[in-house]
C-alpha cells in the first residue's frame, strides 16, 4: 500500500515542466491558483494517508488532541 501512495505521489508532483507549461501558456492567476490548491491537496491527503499508516499509537492520540481542538 505504502508503495501505491508514493507512486502515486510522485505522478502528482508538479515538475517543473508542468509549472513552466503553464507559465508558458499565460493562464490567468486564478486558474494557476486552483491548479496548485488542487496539487497541494493531493499531496497532503496521500501523504496522511502514508504517515498514518505508519503512525505509533502516540501519534495517533496527538492527531486526534488536534482534530478534536480544531472542531471547537
Amino acid at each position: 500500500l505504502q508503495q501505491q501512495m508514493h507512486e502515486k505521489q510522485h505522478i502528482l508532483t508538479p515538475s517543473a515542466s508542468n509549472t513552466n507549461a503553464c507559465k508558458k501558456a499565460k493562464l490567468p492567476a486564478q486558474m494557476m491558483v486552483q491548479f496548485y490548491t488542487a496539487i497541494i491537496e493531493s499531496i497532503l491527503t496521500s501523504s496522511i494517508a502514508v504517515w498514518y499508516a505508519g503512525a505509533t499509537v502516540r501519534d495517533k492520540h496527538r492527531l486526534q488532541r488536534i482534530v478534536r481542538s480544531a472542531e471547537k
